[in-house]
């Protein structure tokens, strides 16, 4: 991964700590040539979990995931083209 960034699994993640909205943290992806987070399988949800609450840039409350289609019911997928497989919702997610 380039400096910065954070491996697992062999994807790297980076934590920007600006306020952006989902569009905005979508477009600062595509430009670095990266996606937003997609989580497919528990222990990437744990990784991610535990890398935006205990990470050195500290908990972040809010972060966005490449999650996109949610107004169109049935037609979810993550920003790198996958479809959704792994469904760990909170009651009630996802919503827009």
């Amino acid at each position: 991964c380039r400096p910065g960034w954070r491996e697992h699994n062999n994807y790297c993640y980076m934590l920007v700590k600006h306020k952006a909205s989902w569009g905005e943290a979508n477009y600062l992806c595509k430009i670095m040539g990266a996606n937003l987070a997609s989580v497919k399988n528990a222990q990437e949800n744990n990784f991610i979990a535990s890398f935006v609450t205990k990470g050195p840039e500290g908990r972040l409350n809010i972060v966005w995931l490449g999650l996109t289609g949610i107004h169109k019911k049935g037609l979810l997928k993550w920003t790198d083209g996958s479809r959704v497989v792994y469904k760990n919702w909170a009651p009630g997610e996802p919503n827009n």
